[in-house]
């Protein structure tokens, strides 16, 4: 049950650190880009998902990181639609 719980957490960050990262980016607050924080977050939820699979040996947890992977790239878009509607 703990490993469970440990592997949704790990597939939940990514999505977090989009969020508040790429909030960040667009807001100019920090100095990284919004395209790298984008990137990294995918990244970051690659490895998450392999981690997550290798814990539980479970390939419903592959499936689960594609789902976080779509909220992933909703959040992305979301922001997106931000950075070019404030330049407008």
């Amino acid at each position: 049950m703990a490993a469970l719980l440990l592997c949704f957490s790990l597939l939940l960050l990514p999505i977090i650190f989009q969020f508040i990262i790429g909030t960040k980016s667009i807001s100019k607050t920090i100095v990284l880009p919004f395209w790298a924080t984008s990137v990294l977050s995918f990244i970051i939820l690659l490895l998450m998902t392999v981690l997550s699979v290798l814990i539980t040996r479970n390939t419903g947890f592959s499936i689960f990181g594609i789902f976080a992977g779509i909220i992933t790239l909703g959040v992305i878009l979301i922001q997106l639609y931000v950075l070019v509607s404030n330049k407008g």
